[in-house]
């Protein structure tokens, strides 16, 4: 028989342990409950921005922007992360990568080339603007934007001369790309300028004199503020952006550069990886591509050289689409064939379905060859897997299979929509894009 003081010891013990396990509980809570307080605070002063027609990008809100960032990663240090239960740790993880990098971009003033080579600022609503719009309230919004334009676009012109003055400026062959994105911006007849393009329809569930009065309010737009703002800034890029350009490509041309090339190696590797030990990685990989592609070539019997192989695949009409339609119907066909293995190989898909489109014609030119185009039941869009139509004779039939895969199912859309999706995580979560996660994801998709 236990006595009473060995059962009073027993007793301390366990409600020592109890007051320790009380202890650590509430030690979790307290490091998850500050961790969640900084998710909120960041997401409300997103809000505040996502709030406005466009966003400030001035100098002076980018400094005000990076001392906001500063005191969240100050307070990130604050938070004890050996309290935090895993699923909380990984937040924590994937919040202080995003703080991080949105902090060097201001700290490595990379804002002062407010384009790359599919375009920027000059060709962003291009994205936007629809074939028509569901009430007058959202035509109102439409031209509410549209006349807002300007503002943003000299902003971001402003940041264009600061970085002249300080020789952060684009590569030439890149600049000069901007000349063919904005045809459909500076396009003279106002009925065929892209800014008109959804009063082009009109619908017949709207009120014909209201449509009619947005219909001219628009015309004005284009005419007196839309115009003239592209035609100065045609100017300006031959005048004085373009000549002072530099020849060369690489980033480490431009003061900072090094440093910038570093940190997007981070970023979209998420690994501390030199230039050199980058550029070894890509030696390699090119080696043992080269070595798959000469095995085809012996297996198809293909009689020439390496050249001439690709020569034969960038050349021969059997493999390249006569017309746009044949190009999307083509990809569209691949898509639903996967679609229907999909099942075979995940136990859970996400509900929000997906789209085959041709890539916008306003950003077509100078786009890559296929790309995934998110969705959301918020925003009552579908998912689009974006297939490029122009210059047919440089789009291959024979890249279908890969692209569908990547860019459609099981590749971005099926990775993208479904983290949308999932329950039980911070908002943030739902919506970041970790490069080397999702193109890795992509990559693995084609396989």
């Amino acid at each position: 028989m236990m006595s009473r003081k060995n059962t009073s010891y027993g007793l301390l013990i366990i409600v020592g342990i109890l007051l320790q396990l009380s202890l650590k509980v509430d030690a979790q809570n307290s490091a998850k409950d500050d961790l969640y307080a900084l998710f909120d605070k960041v997401r409300n002063h997103n809000k505040e921005k996502q709030d406005q027609l466009f966003r400030d990008v001035s100098e002076s809100t980018q400094r005000e922007e990076a001392e906001f960032i500063l005191g969240i990663l100050d307070d990130l240090r604050q938070v004890d992360i050996s309290e935090l239960d895993q699923s909380a740790r990984i937040n924590f993880e994937v919040f202080k990568y995003e703080q991080q990098n949105d902090y060097d971009v201001i700290k490595l003033r990379m804002y002062l080339i407010p384009f790359n080579a599919e375009g920027g600022f000059y060709n962003q609503l291009s994205y936007s603007i629809r074939d028509h719009y569901s009430d007058l309230d959202a035509y109102k919004k439409y031209n509410e934007k549209v006349q807002a334009y300007p503002g943003f676009f000299r902003q971001n012109v402003e940041l264009m001369r600061e970085g002249m003055a300080t020789g952060i400026v684009a590569p030439k062959i890149t600049a000069a790309n901007y000349e063919v994105l904005i045809k459909p911006f500076i396009e003279p007849a106002i009925d065929e300028n892209i800014f008109f393009k959804p009063y082009k329809t009109e619908p017949s569930n709207l009120p014909a004199d209201s449509f009619s009065l947005l219909k001219e309010e628009m015309k004005r737009i284009i005419k007196d503020s839309i115009l003239p703002l592209y035609t100065n800034f045609d100017k300006f890029m031959k005048e004085e952006y373009l000549p002072i350009c530099r020849d060369k490509v690489g980033i480490s041309e431009i003061p900072g550069g090094k440093e910038i090339y570093q940190q997007r190696i981070a970023y979209f590797t998420s690994l501390d990886m030199s230039p050199e030990a980058v550029f070894e990685k890509g030696q390699s990989e090119v080696k043992r591509i080269r070595g798959e592609m000469e095995a085809i070539i012996k297996k198809v019997g293909f009689e020439g050289s390496y050249a001439e192989f690709l020569d034969f695949l960038r050349s021969d009409p059997q493999f390249y689409a006569k017309t746009p339609k044949e190009l999307l119907m083509n990809a569209s066909y691949i898509a639903k064939r996967i679609d229907g293995l999909l099942p075979q190989y995940f136990n859970i898909l996400p509900s929000l379905p997906y789209g085959v489109q041709p890539v916008p014609e306003a950003i077509a030119p100078n786009y890559t060859g296929g790309r995934y185009s998110g969705g959301s039941w918020e925003s009552h869009r579908s998912g689009n897997y974006w297939v490029n139509t122009y210059k047919l004779e440089s789009r291959p039939l024979y890249v279908l299979p890969a692209l569908t895969l990547h860019e459609a199912v099981p590749g971005h859309h099926l990775q993208i929509a479904l983290s949308q999706e999932l329950k039980g995580l911070p908002d943030f979560r739902n919506h970041t894009y970790i490069s080397a996660f999702g193109e890795g994801w992509g990559l693995y998709s084609e396989y």
